[in-house]
């Protein structure tokens, strides 16, 4: 999820796929983010799993870019990740959904569940 604030931050986390939103630390975009520089969260922790965080970046057309960089390293984009340069402030934005592996079957190779939705750029 990403939302525009008042001041010209933009706030992300993500959701999960039980409706659970998840706000971690570090998760603002200066209004004058430099374009094309990655912000990352806090960690993003399922129990008390850290799984990943949040990338975020603000493009040359003032759209908002985000990603999930998952707790072995890669980067997973959904489909549609890109918050709108014109969007209304307070609205929460969603992204398709993506799956994380959790941590134990990122460390076996196991088959991912869908554990978490990313969500950020279509309006709620």
């Amino acid at each position: 999820v990403a939302r525009l604030g008042e001041d010209g931050r933009v706030e992300h986390g993500v959701e999960f796929a039980d409706g659970e939103v998840v706000l971690p630390d570090a998760r603002f975009i200066p209004a004058d983010a430099t374009p094309g520089r990655w912000y990352v969260t806090g960690d993003v922790e399922a129990g008390e799993t850290a799984i990943g965080q949040v990338r975020a970046r603000r493009l040359d057309d003032g759209r908002t870019e985000l990603t999930f960089r998952d707790a072995s390293g890669a980067v997973i984009t959904p489909a549609v990740s890109l918050v709108p340069a014109d969007a209304p402030a307070g609205v929460w934005f969603r992204s398709s959904a993506i799956e994380v592996a959790r941590a134990e079957q990122a460390d076996t190779g196991a088959a991912s569940s869908p554990l978490l939705e990313l969500r950020a750029a279509t309006r709620q």
